[in-house]
């Protein structure tokens, strides 16, 4: 758990430090203005992304959709790929029932070891969370660690999805535009 009057001592003086030095080599106030606006974005963002990766604010409590994500970050962990490790939670629409849950790597009963000839040939954590959620008719919420790849993203539409909330980037193959298309709420954490 993170320590709120901590993490906010670190940005004033992160914040203090970046002034000066903005200040010293900037050509005026404008450039000040907007680079001490995009590093405290910057900053925030990484803020909350590690309220996430370590569950929350001491004192502070977690919403529901940190609790699945920390979740679905603890499941990346039993990945054994060597390239990226992934988790991902699928729960029903209000959020109550986990459904299924998964991470990337080898099929049943087989090696778990990366296949380079095949750019990893492991299961991605959403197939196997998809897997062992079975068929459920119901509106679901998935929770991944990583952005759906376009493979993916076509069997979560194809999977009556509502959301899709992600930590970190990983765009290839349009699987964006994929999920945005369908109707699916595509939200990074």
């Amino acid at each position: 758990m993170m320590n709120i009057k901590e993490v906010s001592r670190s940005i004033a003086i992160k914040i203090v430090d970046f002034t000066l030095n903005v200040h010293h080599y900037s050509q005026g106030p404008i450039s000040m203005e907007k680079g001490l606006a995009d590093f405290i974005e910057d900053k925030l963002e990484q803020i909350q992304k590690e309220a996430v990766l370590h569950g929350g604010f001491e004192g502070i409590r977690p919403t529901i959709d940190q609790v699945w994500m920390q979740t679905a970050v603890m499941l990346s962990k039993r990945s054994t790929c060597e390239r990226l490790q992934v988790g991902c939670v699928i729960t029903d629409m209000d959020k109550r029932t986990v459904l299924g849950n998964g991470y990337n790597g080898g099929a049943k009963g087989q090696s778990n070891k990366c296949d380079p000839s095949d750019s990893c040939g492991h299961l991605h954590a959403e197939v196997n969370a998809l897997i062992a959620s079975g068929s459920h008719d119901r509106l679901k919420v998935m929770y991944v660690t990583t952005l759906p790849c376009a493979q993916c993203a076509k069997a979560i539409v194809n999977s009556g999805f509502m959301g899709v909330y992600y930590l970190n980037e990983h765009e290839k193959q349009g699987s964006k535009d994929i999920l945005k298309a369908a109707g699916i709420n595509l939200i990074k954490v």
